[in-house]
């Protein structure tokens, strides 16, 4: 990916060590509202070119238990969190499909879209979504009846525990289940990797996200008490509770 132009579309302005950097393009976006998304990918097209490469990456928390959600703070997650994701595939897809070298489609979800926790019942929800939507596009793309191109797609699913930005910044770490904490540069840089090497897959960091599958098949009783011990289901609460 060394040299490639990069197209970010965000709802916020790009931050000072972004602006000016001629390989990188902003565009001020608001990635759960289509008619932007296609609005924008016209545009992008006309700067870039046509992009070979999406990387989905959107993400809100609102931190609230089931009985303290509003449907607008529900609506806002599904709209930022999975929506946008319908989107930006949608749209994208064509100049993936139509690229001679095929293109890549990297889905960012999250380890709890598998296990779920206290206070992100509408972010976990959100994400198991994503986890579902990614499989059954990568069996969409290798369907008979898939359209020209589709066997040239790679599919890559990122399933990280918490990582190190704001959006659970508050979180307290080692000590509860969502530690260690891993770092983003990190985290992209396997993103990179697999790109580059033209793989398809799955990345789950740190080594606990590998082993969450089997949490499923474990007696109920042993569930709960790994959750207890974990503190997965109390970490949000807390860290909620610090802010207030």
């Amino acid at each position: 990916m060394r040299g490639v132009s990069v197209a970010v579309l965000d709802v916020v302005s790009p931050r000072e060590e972004i602006e000016g950097q001629a390989k990188i393009q902003h565009y001020i976006c608001d990635v759960g509202d289509v008619t932007a998304v296609e609005r924008v990918a016209k545009q992008i097209e006309k700067d870039l070119g046509p992009p070979t490469i999406l990387i989905n990456n959107a993400g809100i928390v609102n931190g609230k238990t089931m009985w303290d959600l509003t449907t607008k703070d529900i609506q806002r997650n599904f709209h930022v969190n999975l929506i946008s994701h319908f989107n930006t595939i949608r749209t994208f897809l064509p100049s993936l499909l139509a690229s001679e070298t095929g293109g890549t489609i990297v889905t960012v979800a999250s380890v709890l879209g598998k296990l779920g926790a206290g206070n992100l019942t509408d972010y976990s929800a959100s994400k198991a979504g994503l986890i579902a939507m990614h499989t059954s596009l990568r069996a969409e793309l290798s369907s008979a009846s898939a359209p020209e191109g589709a066997e040239n797609i790679r599919m890559v699913l990122v399933t990280p525990g918490q990582l190190s930005t704001q959006l659970f910044a508050a979180l307290d770490t080692p000590t509860n289940f969502f530690g260690p904490v891993v770092e983003t540069v990190e985290l992209a840089r396997e993103i990179v990797r697999m790109v580059d090497a033209g793989e398809s897959g799955e990345i789950s960091m740190p080594l606990y996200t590998r082993w969450v599958e089997w949490n499923s098949i474990l007696p109920a009783s042993v569930q709960k008490l790994l959750r207890m011990i974990s503190g997965i289901d109390q970490a949000m609460g807390k860290a909620v509770s610090k802010k207030v």
